[in-house]
Parts: C-alpha cells; sequence; structure tokens
C-alpha cells in the first residue's frame, strides 16, 4: 500500500519479520525491509506500523545505505574488498553505524508524504515519535536525531499541507492487535 506513493514504486521490495523483541526495524541495499517483532507489539495501531516501515523505505529510495558503504570503502581506501568484509560492513550499516541527521528527516520527509498519500493517518508517525519523546528510547533510535525534533519537523510538515493529522486510515488499535496476533505466536 506504501510503495505505490513512494520514489522507486516499481523497484523490488522484501518484507520480513524478525523474531527480536527489541523495537527495531531496519532497511538494507537491495530493498530489504526487517520489522522485528518488539516492533509489532510496541506501535499502537497500523498507522504507527506503517509510518516506521514508510520511513525504512524512504532510506532504500534515498539510498541511504549505498551512501554509507561508498563513504566507508572511501575512509578505509578499500580497493579490492573480500565477500566477508563487505558482508560485514553491510552488517554494521544495518545495525550500528548511525545514519546522517539529515538521512534521518529526509527519510521522515518522504515516509510521512508516502504515509498520507497510502491514506494512512499522519498521526502514525507523530505518534509514534511522541512515544520516544516519552523516554526509554530504543537502541537503534539512539544514533537518531533528537525526537523532539523530529516530531516538531513533521508537525510543521503537516500543518503547512493542511492535512488532517488523524484523517486517514490506521487508526483502529484493536483492529491493529487482531491483524498481528498470528505474527507473534511463538
Amino acid at each position: 500500500r506504501l510503495i505505490p506513493y513512494s520514489d522507486r514504486p516499481n523497484f523490488p521490495y522484501t518484507f520480513q519479520v524478525v523474531r527480536n523483541n527489541d523495537i527495531n526495524a531496519f532497511a538494507l541495499v537491495g530493498g530489504f525491509v526487517y520489522v522485528h517483532t518488539g516492533l509489532l507489539k510496541g506501535v499502537e495501531n497500523e498507522a504507527e506500523l506503517a509510518a516506521v516501515i514508510a520511513h525504512e523505505i524512504a532510506h532504500i529510495t534515498s539510498k541511504h545505505s549505498i551512501e554509507r558503504l561508498r563513504q566507508i570503502i572511501k575512509d578505509n581506501n578499500f580497493s579490492e574488498i573480500e565477500y566477508g568484509t563487505i558482508i560485514n560492513l553491510l552488517e554494521d550499516i544495518a545495525f550500528s553505524l548511525p545514519r546522517g541527521r539529515q538521512q534521518e528527516y529526509e527519510a521522515d520527509r518522504k515516509g510521512i508524504e508516502m504515509l498520507h498519500g497510502a491514506g494512512y493517518a499522519p498521526s502514525g508517525m507523530t505518534g509514534f515519535l511522541q512515544k520516544l519523546t516519552k523516554g526509554n528510547t530504543p537502541a537503534m533510535l539512539r544514533t537518531h536525531p533528537e525526537p523532539a525534533k523530529r516530531l516538531d519537523t513533521l508537525n510543521e510538515i503537516i500543518n503547512k499541507k493542511g492535512w488532517n493529522p488523524n484523517g486517514g486510515d490506521g487508526l483502529d488499535s484493536d483492529a491493529y492487535k487482531r491483524k498481528i496476533e498470528s505474527l507473534l505466536i511463538e
């Protein structure tokens, strides 16, 4: 539902659920998006989940992982890289190396545009970030810009566009819980 509103609607994406209790999602080169079961449990509704996925799709369409990989190769003066080294670099990119502040804001901006275009309530993204401003920021987000600043930027976008923050789909928490129930069975 989100992909048609992305910058690369014809790109082949693959979505996977990872059995891990961390509140996390990440994107890799090649259109791979991984969502932890901890995130599925941690979001309030489908709009919040869609917001996180839209943000990750935006990292892919903006080629942020490729930019980071190129910078690492340049910084380390790699001329020939062994396969194992490439795998290690990709793992670092996905799990530990912080994305640039501008890349996060760009993914937020593109993500909320995608979210709104797909008919989800923009409050899905702001609601998720609002939770992060209340402390207990998941480890994967500690390298991101401060949630409160990201939230302010997103609210500015919503206001400038004249969008109703709660206008759209995905806000029914009970319906969301029923939809994901089977994914959470161990």
